[in-house]
């Protein structure tokens, strides 16, 4: 059996080709930007990333799924949602919620070019539901970045429950 780490890693191999593949084959990739760029990238992919979590843990639904683009794919606990299915996932499980933490572990991001990046990391967070129970989660969670209309926007998302007991 992988470990979470290994599983991780795959998930991020995985997604990492897909973004390869949309972004890979344009006129200006990665290796043509300066260090100073990918920096400041990264550091605006995480800013993205750590917004659509801030909105997760408020609850807000609308400001979550605001960071995704309409033509999103996303890969949750092993099944293909479209955007429309997706969202409503997200409005009617934030809708059951008192509260929600995230944290993040030890992200990791990869520049693509100057539109393209890939973020993956892991998480631990607790939920709590409206009648006051909790629940325990780790995940690990994937997502691939796309500059459209000036705007960057989650193309791909991928999420996998880490099974309890797996150290991290």
């Amino acid at each position: 059996m992988k470990s979470s780490n290994e599983s991780s890693k795959a998930v991020f191999i995985a997604i990492f080709v897909v973004g390869y593949l949309l972004f890979g084959c344009t006129n200006k990739n990665a290796s043509d930007l300066t260090e100073q760029e990918i920096s400041s990238l990264s550091n605006t992919i995480m800013a993205h990333s750590e917004e659509a979590n801030r909105a997760w843990q408020s609850l807000d639904a609308e400001a979550y799924m605001s960071h995704y683009s309409e033509e999103a794919d996303f890969y949750f606990q092993g099944s293909y949602y479209s955007f429309d299915e997706f969202e409503a996932i997200v409005h009617d499980y934030l809708g059951s919620l008192q509260t929600s933490t995230l944290n993040m572990i030890d992200p990791h991001i990869e520049v693509l070019g100057p539109e393209g990046a890939v973020i993956s990391y892991n998480y631990k967070g607790q939920n709590i539901d409206t009648t006051g129970v909790a629940d325990n989660t780790e995940a690990a969670f994937t997502a691939v970045y796309k500059k459209q209309e000036g705007r960057w926007l989650i193309v791909q998302a991928h999420e996998s429950m880490v099974p309890a007991g797996n150290d991290q």
